[in-house]
């Protein structure tokens, strides 16, 4: 799938109760869920339309121990390291990269993820 460039593409809630947010989302929306177990043992769950089509995650805080509770929408750049370099020229911080993705933190303290996928 392409992720259309400079636009969300995902967006995730980190939370240290994933199972009760999930069963939450699930149950007041109508959503279904997919339990994901990471190589570290976190679970967390990919939330399904009735489609099938993935419409948001839920994601366990032990895998993002960088991230504080709540959403991070993730956004596919052009180029990464140039995104990545502006980040604190203009008053934000770079919290973590990789050679796909990089975790900053905005002006007003919210964080979230750049990635580029699509090379």
């Amino acid at each position: 799938m392409m992720k259309k460039i400079n636009s969300v593409y995902w967006i995730e809630m980190v939370t240290p109760n994933t199972k009760e947010v999930a069963d939450f989302y699930s149950k007041v929306v109508g959503l279904h869920l997919d339990e994901v177990v990471d190589d570290d043992d976190n679970v967390s769950y990919e939330v399904r339309d009735d489609n099938g089509e993935d419409v948001m995650g839920v994601c366990s805080q032990d895998t993002f121990p960088d991230v504080p509770s709540g959403w991070l929408p993730h956004i596919e750049v052009v180029d990464l390291d140039d995104s990545a370099s502006k980040i604190e020229l203009n008053g934000g911080k770079l919290i973590s990269k990789s050679d796909q993705y990089c975790l900053l933190e905005d002006p007003s303290g919210n964080r979230m993820m750049l990635s580029q996928t699509n090379k």
